[in-house]
Protein backbone atom coordinates (compact mmCIF):
# COMPACT_ATOMS: atom_id res chain seq x y z
CA UNK A 1 0.00 0.00 0.00
CA UNK A 2 0.99 3.48 -0.71
CA UNK A 3 2.38 5.45 2.50
CA UNK A 4 0.92 8.92 3.75
CA UNK A 5 2.56 11.48 3.57
CA UNK A 6 2.36 14.45 6.42
CA UNK A 7 3.67 17.90 5.80
CA UNK A 8 4.77 19.50 8.66
CA UNK A 9 4.98 23.64 8.88
CA UNK A 10 6.66 25.12 11.71
CA UNK A 11 9.36 27.63 11.91
CA UNK A 12 10.90 26.02 14.85
CA UNK A 13 13.60 23.22 13.72
CA UNK A 14 13.38 21.39 17.17
CA UNK A 15 9.55 21.07 17.17
CA UNK A 16 9.72 19.80 13.30
CA UNK A 17 12.40 16.98 14.19
CA UNK A 18 10.38 16.01 17.14
CA UNK A 19 7.03 16.01 15.14
CA UNK A 20 8.69 13.89 12.11
CA UNK A 21 10.46 11.23 14.78
CA UNK A 22 6.75 10.57 16.36
CA UNK A 23 5.28 10.42 13.17
CA UNK A 24 8.01 8.23 11.44
CA UNK A 25 7.74 5.68 14.33
CA UNK A 26 3.79 5.47 13.30
CA UNK A 27 4.82 4.67 9.84
CA UNK A 28 4.28 7.99 7.88
CA UNK A 29 6.58 9.65 5.91
CA UNK A 30 7.63 12.81 6.04
CA UNK A 31 8.13 16.36 4.30
CA UNK A 32 8.81 19.48 6.39
CA UNK A 33 8.95 23.40 5.61
CA UNK A 34 10.21 26.25 7.57
CA UNK A 35 8.10 28.68 5.71
CA UNK A 36 4.89 29.70 3.80
CA UNK A 37 7.16 29.43 0.60
CA UNK A 38 8.19 26.02 1.17
CA UNK A 39 5.04 24.89 2.70
CA UNK A 40 3.45 26.06 -0.84
CA UNK A 41 6.18 24.76 -3.04
CA UNK A 42 5.54 21.67 -0.82
CA UNK A 43 1.48 21.65 -1.54
CA UNK A 44 1.96 21.87 -4.87
CA UNK A 45 4.34 19.27 -5.90
CA UNK A 46 3.52 16.50 -3.35
CA UNK A 47 0.01 13.86 -2.94
CA UNK A 48 -0.19 14.87 0.91
CA UNK A 49 -2.32 13.17 3.05
CA UNK A 50 -2.59 15.49 5.92
CA UNK A 51 -0.84 19.17 6.85
CA UNK A 52 0.37 20.06 10.12
CA UNK A 53 0.57 23.88 10.41
CA UNK A 54 1.99 25.77 13.22
CA UNK A 55 -0.14 29.11 13.19
CA UNK A 56 2.57 31.64 14.14
CA UNK A 57 4.96 31.72 11.30
CA UNK A 58 7.26 34.31 10.08
CA UNK A 59 6.03 36.69 7.36
CA UNK A 60 3.08 34.96 6.54
CA UNK A 61 0.41 33.24 9.30
CA UNK A 62 -0.59 29.85 9.41
CA UNK A 63 -3.81 31.09 8.80
CA UNK A 64 -3.33 32.05 5.45
CA UNK A 65 -1.96 28.94 4.33
CA UNK A 66 -4.77 27.06 6.38
CA UNK A 67 -6.50 29.10 4.06
CA UNK A 68 -5.27 28.00 1.01
CA UNK A 69 -5.22 25.02 1.55
CA UNK A 70 -8.96 24.81 2.09
CA UNK A 71 -9.50 26.05 -0.93
CA UNK A 72 -7.21 24.42 -3.52
CA UNK A 73 -7.26 20.74 -1.84
CA UNK A 74 -10.92 20.24 -0.21
CA UNK A 75 -10.45 16.95 1.13
CA UNK A 76 -7.06 17.41 2.98
CA UNK A 77 -7.31 17.57 6.30
CA UNK A 78 -4.94 20.54 7.73
CA UNK A 79 -4.38 20.69 11.53
CA UNK A 80 -3.32 23.85 13.14
CA UNK A 81 -0.30 23.78 16.03
CA UNK A 82 -0.48 26.26 18.82
CA UNK A 83 2.15 27.34 21.84
CA UNK A 84 -0.94 28.90 23.45
CA UNK A 85 -3.99 27.38 24.72
CA UNK A 86 -6.36 30.27 23.13
CA UNK A 87 -10.19 28.81 22.75
CA UNK A 88 -11.04 32.00 20.41
CA UNK A 89 -7.92 31.30 18.11
CA UNK A 90 -9.20 26.93 17.95
CA UNK A 91 -12.82 28.69 16.79
CA UNK A 92 -11.07 30.57 14.47
CA UNK A 93 -9.10 28.44 12.69
CA UNK A 94 -12.11 25.71 12.47
CA UNK A 95 -14.68 27.98 11.29
CA UNK A 96 -11.59 28.34 8.93
CA UNK A 97 -11.63 24.67 7.43
CA UNK A 98 -8.98 23.39 10.11
CA UNK A 99 -9.78 19.73 11.11
CA UNK A 100 -8.20 20.23 14.37
CA UNK A 101 -6.00 21.92 16.10
CA UNK A 102 -2.80 21.17 18.86
CA UNK A 103 -1.04 22.31 21.91
CA UNK A 104 2.56 22.83 22.31
CA UNK A 105 4.29 20.47 23.70
CA UNK A 106 2.45 18.15 21.87
CA UNK A 107 1.84 14.19 23.25
CA UNK A 108 2.56 11.22 21.24
CA UNK A 109 -0.84 10.15 21.67
CA UNK A 110 -2.90 12.91 20.93
CA UNK A 111 -0.87 13.86 17.72
CA UNK A 112 -1.20 9.45 16.99
CA UNK A 113 -5.15 9.60 17.19
CA UNK A 114 -5.58 12.85 15.66
CA UNK A 115 -3.59 12.03 12.60
CA UNK A 116 -5.48 8.96 12.18
CA UNK A 117 -9.23 10.66 12.44
CA UNK A 118 -7.79 13.29 9.98
CA UNK A 119 -7.11 10.16 7.59
CA UNK A 120 -10.83 8.83 8.04
CA UNK A 121 -11.75 12.14 7.52
CA UNK A 122 -9.71 12.31 4.19
CA UNK A 123 -10.94 9.14 3.35
CA UNK A 124 -14.71 9.96 3.95
CA UNK A 125 -13.82 13.33 2.12
CA UNK A 126 -12.45 11.73 -0.96
CA UNK A 127 -15.24 9.30 -0.96
CA UNK A 128 -17.84 11.88 -0.84
CA UNK A 129 -15.79 13.62 -3.87
CA UNK A 130 -15.86 10.42 -6.24
CA UNK A 131 -19.50 9.51 -5.67
CA UNK A 132 -20.56 12.96 -6.15
CA UNK A 133 -17.81 13.35 -9.67
CA UNK A 134 -20.09 9.64 -10.67
CA UNK A 135 -23.64 11.52 -9.56
CA UNK A 136 -22.29 14.09 -12.12
CA UNK A 137 -21.05 11.83 -14.92
CA UNK A 138 -24.35 9.55 -14.06
CA UNK A 139 -26.76 12.90 -14.26
CA UNK A 140 -25.52 13.97 -17.49
CA UNK A 141 -25.37 10.46 -19.01
CA UNK A 142 -29.12 10.31 -18.13
CA UNK A 143 -29.82 13.83 -19.12
CA UNK A 144 -28.43 13.32 -22.53
CA UNK A 145 -30.19 9.88 -22.30
CA UNK A 146 -33.54 11.91 -22.02
CA UNK A 147 -33.10 14.61 -24.60
CA UNK A 148 -32.32 11.69 -27.05
CA UNK A 149 -35.77 10.14 -26.04
CA UNK A 150 -37.26 13.03 -25.78
CA UNK A 151 -36.09 13.93 -29.55
CA UNK A 152 -37.35 10.51 -30.90
CA UNK A 153 -40.57 10.90 -29.08
CA UNK A 154 -40.87 14.29 -30.62
CA UNK A 155 -40.54 12.78 -34.00
CA UNK A 156 -43.00 10.12 -33.51
CA UNK A 157 -45.46 12.22 -32.34
CA UNK A 158 -45.00 14.63 -35.05
CA UNK A 159 -45.25 11.87 -37.20
CA UNK A 160 -48.57 10.34 -35.47
CA UNK A 161 -50.03 13.82 -35.56
CA UNK A 162 -49.46 14.49 -39.18
CA UNK A 163 -51.24 10.81 -39.74
CA UNK A 164 -53.79 11.88 -37.70
CA UNK A 165 -54.39 15.22 -39.63
CA UNK A 166 -54.18 13.77 -43.13
CA UNK A 167 -56.86 11.12 -41.15
CA UNK A 168 -58.89 13.96 -40.36
CA UNK A 169 -58.98 15.94 -43.94
CA UNK A 170 -59.83 12.55 -45.62
CA UNK A 171 -62.65 12.17 -43.08
CA UNK A 172 -63.79 15.42 -43.83
CA UNK A 173 -63.84 15.06 -47.94
CA UNK A 174 -65.41 12.08 -47.14
CA UNK A 175 -68.02 14.06 -45.70
CA UNK A 176 -68.25 16.68 -48.04
CA UNK A 177 -68.37 14.30 -51.31
CA UNK A 178 -72.19 13.29 -50.52
CA UNK A 179 -72.78 16.92 -51.35
CA UNK A 180 -71.28 18.78 -53.96
CA UNK A 181 -72.66 22.16 -52.54
CA UNK A 182 -70.42 21.79 -49.29
CA UNK A 183 -67.31 20.93 -51.02
CA UNK A 184 -64.30 23.04 -48.74
CA UNK A 185 -67.03 23.86 -46.29
CA UNK A 186 -65.75 21.94 -43.10
CA UNK A 187 -62.12 23.67 -44.29
CA UNK A 188 -62.90 27.18 -44.46
CA UNK A 189 -64.57 26.66 -41.48
CA UNK A 190 -61.61 25.36 -39.57
CA UNK A 191 -59.26 28.71 -41.13
CA UNK A 192 -61.69 30.63 -40.32
CA UNK A 193 -62.01 29.33 -36.73
CA UNK A 194 -58.19 29.22 -35.87
CA UNK A 195 -58.18 33.09 -37.70
CA UNK A 196 -60.77 33.87 -35.19
CA UNK A 197 -59.02 32.13 -32.43
CA UNK A 198 -55.97 34.06 -32.30
CA UNK A 199 -57.49 36.97 -31.67
CA UNK A 200 -58.98 35.86 -28.75
CA UNK A 201 -55.05 34.62 -27.61
CA UNK A 202 -56.50 30.92 -27.25
CA UNK A 203 -53.64 28.31 -26.23
CA UNK A 204 -51.84 26.23 -28.89
CA UNK A 205 -53.71 22.78 -28.08
CA UNK A 206 -57.11 24.53 -28.12
CA UNK A 207 -56.06 25.80 -31.56
CA UNK A 208 -55.50 21.92 -32.46
CA UNK A 209 -58.69 20.76 -31.13
CA UNK A 210 -60.51 23.42 -32.71
CA UNK A 211 -59.17 22.60 -36.04
CA UNK A 212 -59.73 19.09 -36.03
CA UNK A 213 -63.61 19.52 -34.55
CA UNK A 214 -63.89 22.44 -37.28
CA UNK A 215 -63.00 19.47 -39.67
CA UNK A 216 -65.53 17.11 -38.73
CA UNK A 217 -68.18 19.11 -37.57
CA UNK A 218 -70.62 17.66 -39.61
CA UNK A 219 -69.10 14.11 -40.05
CA UNK A 220 -73.00 13.01 -38.78
CA UNK A 221 -74.30 14.09 -42.32
CA UNK A 222 -72.23 11.30 -43.68
CA UNK A 223 -75.96 9.15 -43.12
CA UNK A 224 -78.07 11.35 -44.19
CA UNK A 225 -79.83 10.80 -47.73
CA UNK A 226 -78.84 12.83 -50.50
CA UNK A 227 -82.21 13.34 -51.30
CA UNK A 228 -82.36 15.72 -48.23
CA UNK A 229 -79.52 17.11 -48.69
CA UNK A 230 -79.91 18.20 -52.23
CA UNK A 231 -83.55 19.23 -51.60
CA UNK A 232 -84.20 22.23 -53.17
CA UNK A 233 -87.75 22.61 -51.47
CA UNK A 234 -88.64 23.64 -47.78
CA UNK A 235 -88.12 20.72 -45.82
CA UNK A 236 -90.35 18.65 -43.78
CA UNK A 237 -90.96 18.51 -40.40
CA UNK A 238 -89.47 15.26 -40.66
CA UNK A 239 -86.64 15.86 -42.59
CA UNK A 240 -85.48 18.89 -40.27
CA UNK A 241 -85.77 16.03 -37.40
CA UNK A 242 -83.57 13.54 -39.56
CA UNK A 243 -81.27 16.95 -40.67
CA UNK A 244 -80.98 17.57 -36.43
CA UNK A 245 -79.93 14.29 -35.52
CA UNK A 246 -76.63 14.92 -37.44
CA UNK A 247 -74.77 16.10 -34.30
CA UNK A 248 -76.07 13.23 -31.87
CA UNK A 249 -75.03 10.75 -34.93
CA UNK A 250 -71.40 12.23 -35.44
CA UNK A 251 -70.65 11.81 -31.89
CA UNK A 252 -71.18 8.57 -31.85
CA UNK A 253 -69.14 7.86 -34.88
CA UNK A 254 -66.06 9.23 -33.13
CA UNK A 255 -66.93 8.62 -29.43
CA UNK A 256 -65.30 5.30 -29.09
CA UNK A 257 -61.78 6.94 -30.84
CA UNK A 258 -59.91 8.21 -27.49
CA UNK A 259 -57.93 10.69 -30.31
CA UNK A 260 -60.57 12.02 -31.32
CA UNK A 261 -61.97 12.82 -27.28
CA UNK A 262 -61.33 16.23 -26.99
CA UNK A 263 -63.12 17.36 -30.33
CA UNK A 264 -66.87 15.37 -29.38
CA UNK A 265 -67.94 18.74 -28.22
CA UNK A 266 -67.09 20.41 -31.22
CA UNK A 267 -69.73 17.86 -33.50
CA UNK A 268 -71.90 17.66 -30.80
CA UNK A 269 -72.63 21.03 -29.92
CA UNK A 270 -71.79 23.24 -32.92
CA UNK A 271 -75.44 24.27 -33.20
CA UNK A 272 -76.20 25.29 -29.60
CA UNK A 273 -77.78 28.79 -29.57
CA UNK A 274 -75.90 31.32 -27.21
CA UNK A 275 -79.26 31.99 -25.77
CA UNK A 276 -80.42 28.47 -25.33
CA UNK A 277 -82.83 27.65 -28.43
CA UNK A 278 -80.17 25.72 -30.22
CA UNK A 279 -79.46 21.91 -30.54
CA UNK A 280 -79.66 19.25 -29.46
CA UNK A 281 -79.30 19.98 -25.44
CA UNK A 282 -80.67 23.41 -25.57
CA UNK A 283 -77.23 24.53 -23.82
CA UNK A 284 -76.79 28.28 -23.12
CA UNK A 285 -73.99 30.47 -22.53
CA UNK A 286 -71.37 29.59 -20.90
CA UNK A 287 -72.19 25.91 -20.68
CA UNK A 288 -71.21 25.96 -24.56
CA UNK A 289 -67.27 26.07 -24.54
CA UNK A 290 -66.10 29.48 -25.57
CA UNK A 291 -64.23 27.34 -28.76
CA UNK A 292 -67.69 25.92 -29.65
CA UNK A 293 -69.20 28.81 -29.74
CA UNK A 294 -66.36 30.57 -31.88
CA UNK A 295 -67.24 27.34 -34.71
CA UNK A 296 -70.82 28.20 -34.05
CA UNK A 297 -70.53 31.52 -35.64
CA UNK A 298 -67.40 30.83 -38.21
CA UNK A 299 -69.80 27.87 -39.84
CA UNK A 300 -72.73 30.13 -40.22
CA UNK A 301 -70.82 32.73 -41.54
CA UNK A 302 -69.15 30.36 -44.21
CA UNK A 303 -72.78 28.60 -44.94
CA UNK A 304 -74.54 32.10 -45.97
CA UNK A 305 -71.36 33.06 -47.68
CA UNK A 306 -71.95 29.59 -50.28
CA UNK A 307 -74.43 28.63 -52.58
CA UNK A 308 -76.23 25.74 -51.69
CA UNK A 309 -79.46 23.74 -53.05
CA UNK A 310 -81.89 25.25 -51.64
CA UNK A 311 -80.49 29.13 -52.18
CA UNK A 312 -77.32 31.21 -53.32
CA UNK A 313 -74.88 33.19 -52.09
CA UNK A 314 -75.55 35.51 -49.71
CA UNK A 315 -73.97 39.16 -49.99
CA UNK A 316 -71.49 40.32 -47.41
CA UNK A 317 -73.22 43.01 -46.14
CA UNK A 318 -76.21 41.08 -45.48
CA UNK A 319 -74.52 38.05 -43.92
CA UNK A 320 -73.10 40.89 -41.11
CA UNK A 321 -76.58 42.23 -40.46
CA UNK A 322 -77.78 38.75 -39.72
CA UNK A 323 -74.59 38.02 -37.34
CA UNK A 324 -75.64 41.22 -35.79
CA UNK A 325 -78.91 40.73 -35.39
CA UNK A 326 -78.01 37.44 -33.77
CA UNK A 327 -75.90 39.07 -31.15
CA UNK A 328 -76.64 37.46 -28.13
CA UNK A 329 -79.32 35.13 -29.88
CA UNK A 330 -77.76 32.26 -31.65
CA UNK A 331 -74.03 33.71 -31.12
CA UNK A 332 -71.89 35.30 -28.76
CA UNK A 333 -71.78 38.93 -28.36
CA UNK A 334 -68.34 39.47 -27.92
CA UNK A 335 -67.37 37.13 -30.58
CA UNK A 336 -69.39 38.57 -33.45
CA UNK A 337 -67.77 42.14 -32.19
CA UNK A 338 -64.42 40.47 -32.59
CA UNK A 339 -65.32 38.38 -36.03
CA UNK A 340 -66.83 42.06 -37.88
CA UNK A 341 -63.47 44.29 -35.84
CA UNK A 342 -61.47 41.71 -36.62
CA UNK A 343 -62.35 41.86 -40.86
CA UNK A 344 -61.91 37.85 -40.80
CA UNK A 345 -64.81 37.68 -43.56
CA UNK A 346 -62.71 39.30 -46.12
CA UNK A 347 -59.76 36.62 -45.32
CA UNK A 348 -59.53 34.40 -48.52
CA UNK A 349 -59.51 30.65 -48.00
CA UNK A 350 -57.44 28.97 -50.12
CA UNK A 351 -58.62 25.38 -50.34
CA UNK A 352 -56.15 21.92 -50.37
CA UNK A 353 -55.55 19.93 -53.16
Amino acid sequence: MAKDYILIIDDEPKVRKVLEIQLKNLGYDILAASNAIEAYEALENNTLSVVICDIRLPKQRGDQILEYAVKRYPTLPVIMLTGLINVNLAVSVMKMGAFDYLTKPIKREDLAITIKKALEYRKLQEDKLRLEKQNIRYRKLLEKKVEERTSELRKALKQLQASYIDTVRSLSTTIEAKDPYIKGHSYRVSQYAILLAKEFDINSSELQNLEFGSLLHDIGKITIDNRILHKKEPLTKKEREIIQQHPLVGESIVKNIDFFRKIRPFIRNHHESYDGNGYPDKLKGDKISFTVRILTLVDAFDAMNSTRAYRNKMPIKKILEVLVSQRGKQFDPEIVDKFIESKIHKHKVILLE
